[in-house]
C-alpha cells in the first residue's frame, strides 16, 4: 500500500513583530501572525494539488498550515495539534492592565479567526483534555475535537549548576 507519493518542502514564513505588515495587522480582524506570514505561492500550490485530486484526506499540521485548506473541497480535512493554552496563559497571567488589554485583544482575534477557520474542517486534534476544554470554550462550534497526547513523556533532567 502506497502512503505517500511525494513530499514538498516549503520555507516557513517567520513572524516579524515589527514589520510594516505586522503593524498594519493591528487594525485587522485576524491575528497579526496570520497576516504577516501569509504565503500566496503556498496557497496557490495547495489549491493546485487539491484540484489535481487523488487524495483521501487533507491534514493541516497546526494553525499555520490550516489557513491554506480551501473552504470548498471534495475530501475530508483534519487540522492537527491546535494549541491555545500558551496564548490564554499570556492573557490570564498578564501583570499589568495594559498587557491584559493587549493580550485580551489578541485572544479575541484568535477566537474569531478560529471560529471562521474551523468551519473548513471535519475534525481537529489537541494534545490534552485541558486543551480540548479550552478550545471548546473558545469555539463552541468546533468540529469533532480528539485528544491525542504527546507520544512520549521525557522525565526532567537533573540540573547541574555550572561552575
Amino acid at each position: 500500500m502506497e502512503l505517500c507519493r511525494a513530499i514538498e518542502a516549503w520555507p516557513r514564513p517567520i513572524f516579524v513583530r515589527d514589520s510594516w505588515r505586522a503593524r498594519l495587522a493591528l487594525f485587522r480582524g485576524s491575528p497579526r501572525w496570520i497576516v504577516e506570514t501569509e504565503s500566496p505561492p503556498f496557497a496557490a500550490r495547495v489549491q493546485e494539488l487539491l484540484d489535481r485530486g487523488g487524495f483521501d484526506i487533507v491534514v493541516a499540521l497546526q494553525l499555520g498550515a490550516a489557513r491554506y485548506v480551501p473552504r470548498r473541497r471534495q475530501i475530508r480535512a483534519l487540522v492537527e495539534e491546535i494549541e491555545l493554552a500558551g496564548l490564554y496563559e499570556q492573557l490570564t497571567q498578564a501583570p499589568s492592565a495594559w498587557q491584559r488589554a493587549r493580550y485580551g485583544l489578541t485572544w479575541l482575534k484568535h477566537r474569531r479567526y478560529l471560529r471562521r477557520l474551523l468551519q473548513r474542517f471535519d475534525a481537529c486534534t489537541v494534545v490534552s483534555e485541558p486543551e480540548r476544554r479550552l478550545l471548546l470554550s473558545a469555539v463552541p462550534s468546533a468540529p469533532a475535537v480528539h485528544v491525542i497526547p504527546n507520544a512520549i513523556e521525557i522525565p526532567p533532567l537533573p540540573c547541574r549548576p555550572r561552575l
